[in-house]
């Protein structure tokens, strides 16, 4: 049946999500009408194994040893640099963005420069980025928080860097981790998609592409 040929490797939230937006093909809707959906999620719950951690420190060692010296790829001078660039890596190459960021530090010094900028100028420096409009809207927002909330200083805190235009928990984590050297995990696409490949979970997301 579906959940054989899946191997139940699909998470519980992503199976909810599937059935509310009426993403799942007929065969799968009539056994979710046929049995008591309350009754599949506690089976599926007995089913998924718990991580193995044992794997997760031995392939931890192994990461150690053969990247020693990882650093963020963003190339940045300042905390601010960081933040911004990781803002346009959104949807973008890392490579990308430093080739775009050069330019841009170059006209954009420090918060008060975004802050007093308007987003069309921003734009200008950041178009090959993708979601350059948005982008540019959240950069100029950004610099007027900072310098009117914030004295022109990024927070320590993830609770504040969040609210901050257009960031993110990822974001906010990297800025706590790289900059202020606290407990942080960055956790992306690419994280889970890795993740999986080494065999530290056997729950992945089926996309809906897949059943259709």
């Amino acid at each position: 049946d579906l959940i054989s040929d899946t191997k139940k490797r699909i998470t519980l939230q992503n199976m909810k999500m599937l059935i509310d937006f009426n993403l799942i093909p007929d065969e799968f809707d009539l056994q979710r009408r046929v049995y008591n959906f309350n009754k599949y999620l506690k089976k599926m719950k007995k089913e998924i194994k718990k991580p193995d951690f044992a794997r997760g420190e031995l392939v931890a060692a192994e990461l150690e040893k053969l990247y020693p010296d990882a650093i963020c790829s963003l190339v940045y001078d300042d905390p601010l640099q960081l933040l911004i660039a990781t803002r346009l890596a959104a949807q973008c190459t890392d490579a990308r963005v430093n080739m775009v960021t050069p330019a841009l530090f170059d006209r954009f010094k420090n918060v008060d420069d975004f802050a007093s900028s308007t987003a069309e100028e921003v734009a200008e420096y950041i178009k090959s980025c993708g979601l350059y409009k948005t982008k540019a809207r959240d950069l100029k927002a950004l610099g007027e928080v900072l310098v009117n909330e914030y004295n022109g200083e990024l927070p320590k805190t993830l609770e504040e860097l969040v609210k901050l235009p257009g960031i993110g928990r990822k974001t906010a984590n990297l800025i706590c981790g790289d900059v202020y050297g606290l407990p942080a995990v960055v956790a992306d696409t690419h994280c889970i998609r890795i993740s999986a490949r080494l065999g530290l979970t056997l729950v992945v997301v089926i996309l809906p592409s897949l059943y259709l």
